[in-house]
């Protein structure tokens, strides 16, 4: 019997102890999911075509993925369950500009293939979805490229 709760602590503990854990695979998933976005993004085929509707995919699954773990709560909700708050404090900050960054040079890109009305919606939620003065410069951006597309 002593053998057998030995070997079942030791299974226990090396299988802690083996792998990333669910938040190295949270942060493992944004960067990917950045990664992809980047990569979409720059292969654009026009408004609706698959590489967009690819780049607008993966842009979604970045912004839910760090705003879930940073628990923001955006508008729409995501699946994606939230990450211990230590280490979302300590990586998912890290993640803001990139996920900003990707989400509006998605719409920049968007709107120099005169993709305007996928391009305004883009814009619009950074505006609507973002407030606060830590999100200042991003909605400044998109208030302005929305501006800019106004006749």
């Amino acid at each position: 019997m002593r053998v057998y709760v030995l070997v079942a602590v030791g299974l226990a503990i090396a299988s802690c102890s083996v792998g990333p854990t669910t938040d190295q695979r949270h942060a493992e998933d944004a960067h990917r999911a950045h990664h992809n976005a980047n990569y979409w993004i720059d292969r654009l085929d026009g408004c609706a075509g698959t590489h967009t509707e690819t780049a607008i995919a993966s842009v979604r699954t970045l912004e839910a993925i760090v705003m879930k773990n940073l628990d923001i709560g955006l508008s729409s909700s995501s699946a994606i369950s939230p990450l211990s708050k230590r280490y979302a404090l300590e990586n998912f900050h890290d993640l803001y500009p990139m996920m900003f960054d990707t989400k509006v040079r998605l719409a920049d890109s968007l709107a120099a293939r005169d993709c305007k009305s996928e391009a305004a919606a883009i814009y619009q939620e950074v505006v609507n979805n973002y407030p606060g003065a830590v999100y200042s410069g991003y909605r400044d951006r998109a208030v302005l490229a929305l501006a800019a597309q106004q006749p």
